[in-house]
């Protein structure tokens, strides 16, 4: 196809060309000339215009003899073509296509947009007039323009060496369709439907790619939402058994035990867990932030490594984390390690079994729930010896405590805290059963634990408890058992003990309490009175004999005086035990004594009593023992109380028989 090209431009002789490019830069004056004149009128039009309709001729130049060239093209291309450069000569026609309309024809003109805009928009079929273009002709030298067209074309030759390039914004037909005549002119974008059309275009592919983009962040959001659900799903289950250790080291695995979440879902996990926690009031914010601190390991491992993965706002992670502070407390060892998911319990380990793993707490070692509420914590004779943590007081549900038979060590923590607004309190005011006796607890009693308004029983003996008791006892409308028994505990009783009326137990043995014995006369279902091993004083109450349900009274060791109020034995039918051994007790055994027919043990031994053993006695059919040593008793004992003794229900009887004034012959021991 060049071949035939070629042959054709060889035939042409250089003045022939030479002409050409004159006549070509003649009408280009003539374009410019008239261009200058209608400048207005292209500026107005020149939004409208079409794509200008390209033709382009090459041929090759080797063989091709320019005589006439070296005057038209300049020094540049003669110097290429002498040195035997392969050039390709390039004529470019631009026949600027657009819609000119004459000036006299303005009807016409707005007629014609008419159509031409309801053609675009397929409201029609009728096309609107073309525009006329002429092309250029098969075998014609010349370069003819259309009358209704304006433009200018022009002549140019352009190496096809890259060094040179090819004029950006032309594009080069195929050199059968420029000489054949097959070139068809592009379609014009300049006619405002078509314009329109481009824009509505533009803006459904805009909406598109912005409708993408916000998918694809969703996507992202949801992603970061979801992961650490998505890590708690594919978290490894748990490490092999490695003994009966408490703890045990998890074998490598691809990566991290427990991936790391994404920095942001980190942070805002944990601050929002941290929050709370000191919104509830269980911990500070310097113990959260502290990396060295129990509560900052409790913190991260139940925001970051815990596989549970509560949601922030669901009301038993206070509990979790309360009981993740204790876990550490008890191992601070490996609570850092742990925290950071280096470490992992032993699901066989029998103190700590099913604690701090991917289950409800309910499923751990000493706690029982009922209805997904945690009510008991249980973790008696376990051997722990720690400081009780006060994070124990997240527990809110709680209804029973027993950290029993433990070794315990410091202060027992305020179990409840007043509200920020004053109003109520919070912690453990569900709880009716507070047992931490035998541990070694120091220390005062904190007021607080009088608020808790809905204690049944409280048993904090054989501790190392000091001080005085709260003062508010009357705040505990519900208690039914006090023991606080073999502490060091002192002063003495707060009136308020006086008038708690639900009251059925009081034990305060062995400490150091003072001043008289309590009246206690509206505690009317009292069965069990302690008041041994202290330094009371006074006389025995009178009105203890309202407590018809009394069963014991033990006010032994004490400096107590006076006689044994003769109403005991009318008023107090269920009595079985009756200890005033070691005081200053004077006068004589109330014969009424004979009325307590439930009676099981009279300790009277070691106090001032005279005269001689009541014949009543005999009718306690259920006396098992008798102690009356240490007295200035006198006489013999009637041989109705002996017979007792042979019927072997009394099966210990002990009196001055031999140093004394008393004859007995079935005393068992004889002082």
């Amino acid at each position: 196809m060049v071949t035939r090209h070629t042959t054709d431009l060889q035939s042409m002789s250089s003045s022939s060309i030479a002409n050409l490019y004159v006549m070509d830069q003649d009408s280009e004056r003539s374009d410019l000339t008239e261009d200058l004149d209608d400048e207005d009128s292209d500026e107005s039009i020149r939004s409208t215009r079409s794509t200008s309709t390209v033709h382009s001729t090459y041929a090759d130049y080797n063989d091709l003899e320019l005589q006439a060239l070296p005057n038209l093209m300049g020094p540049s291309l003669l110097d290429a073509t002498s040195s035997n450069d392969l050039y390709m000569a390039r004529f470019v026609d631009y026949d600027l296509e657009f819609d000119e309309i004459d000036r006299d024809e303005d009807d016409n003109k707005e007629k014609e947009d008419v159509k031409k805009q309801k053609h675009w928009e397929g409201e029609t079929d009728e096309k609107p007039a073309e525009t006329t273009v002429r092309r250029k002709s098969e075998g014609s030298n010349k370069m003819s323009r259309s009358s209704k067209v304006k433009g200018h074309s022009k002549a140019r030759m352009e190496p096809l060496d890259e060094s040179f390039g090819f004029v950006s914004g032309l594009s080069r037909l195929d050199l059968d369709d420029v000489f054949l005549g097959d070139a068809k002119p592009k379609q014009g974008i300049g006619s405002t439907s078509k314009k329109k059309n481009t824009e509505s275009k533009f803006w459904a592919r805009l909406n598109t790619t912005l409708l993408i983009l916000l998918g694809l962040i969703s996507g992202m959001a949801l992603f970061l939402i979801l992961s650490p659900y998505l890590f708690a799903i594919f978290q490894e289950e748990e490490s092999s058994g490695l003994g009966d250790d408490t703890i045990s080291l998890l074998p490598p695995t691809t990566g991290e035990i427990f991936p790391a979440l994404p920095a942001r879902v980190e942070i805002t996990r944990m601050e929002f867990i941290k929050k709370q926690i000191h919104l509830a009031g269980l911990s500070s914010l310097e113990d959260l932030e502290d990396e060295e601190s129990i509560r900052y390991h409790a913190l991260r491992w139940l925001s970051l490594v815990d596989d549970f993965q509560l949601p922030v706002n669901d009301p038993h992670l206070t509990e979790r984390y309360a009981l993740a502070v204790f876990f550490y407390a008890n191992r601070p060892d490996i609570s850092k390690a742990h925290s950071m998911g280096e470490w992992h319990l032993n699901r066989r380990s029998k103190q700590w079994k099913g604690w701090m793993m991917e289950k409800t707490v309910c499923d751990w070692k000493g706690i029982y729930c009922v209805h997904d509420r945690l009510v008991e914590f249980n973790l008696t004779n376990s051997n722990l010896s720690i400081d009780l943590p006060p994070e124990i007081r997240g527990l809110s549900d709680l209804v029973i405590l027993d950290l029993s038979t433990n070794e315990f060590t410091g202060p027992i923590p305020d179990l409840v805290l007043p509200n920020q607004n004053n109003e109520g309190y919070s912690g453990l005011t569900q709880l009716e059963y507070l047992y931490l006796y035998r541990n070694q607890f120091s220390g005062i009693l904190p007021n607080s634990i009088t608020h808790l308004r809905s204690l049944l029983e409280m048993k904090l003996s054989d501790n190392q408890l000091s001080g005085k008791l709260p003062h508010d006892w009357d705040l505990m409308m519900n208690l039914q058992k006090l023991n606080v028994a073999r502490n060091s505990l002192e002063g003495t009783l707060p009136l308020t003990v006086q008038t708690m009326v639900t009251l059925k137990v009081l034990q305060v043995q062995e400490n150091k309490f003072h001043g008289p014995l309590p009246h206690l006369a509206f505690a009317t279902d009292m069965t069990m009175l302690y008041f041994g091993q202290n330094q009371f004083t006074g006389t025995l109450p009178e009105s203890w004999t309202s407590m018809n349900e009394l069963k014991d009274i033990i006010v032994s060791e004490n400096k107590l005086f006076g006689t044994i109020p003769i109403e005991y034995g009318e008023a107090l039918h269920n009595l079985k035990r009756f200890s005033a051994r070691v005081n200053s007790i004077e006068g004589s055994i109330p014969t009424e004594f004979g009325l307590l027919t439930r009676l099981q043990h009279l300790l009277l031994d070691h106090n001032k009593l005279t005269g001689s053993l009541p014949s009543e006695l005999s009718r306690c059919e259920h006396l098992y023992s008798m102690h009356l040593q240490g007295n200035q008793l006198e006489g013999l004992v009637a041989e109705e109380v002996c017979e007792l003794v042979s019927f072997k229900s009394l099966a210990h009887i002990s009196t001055d028989c031999e140093t004394g004034s008393i004859t007995c012959s079935c005393c068992e021991e004889c002082f």
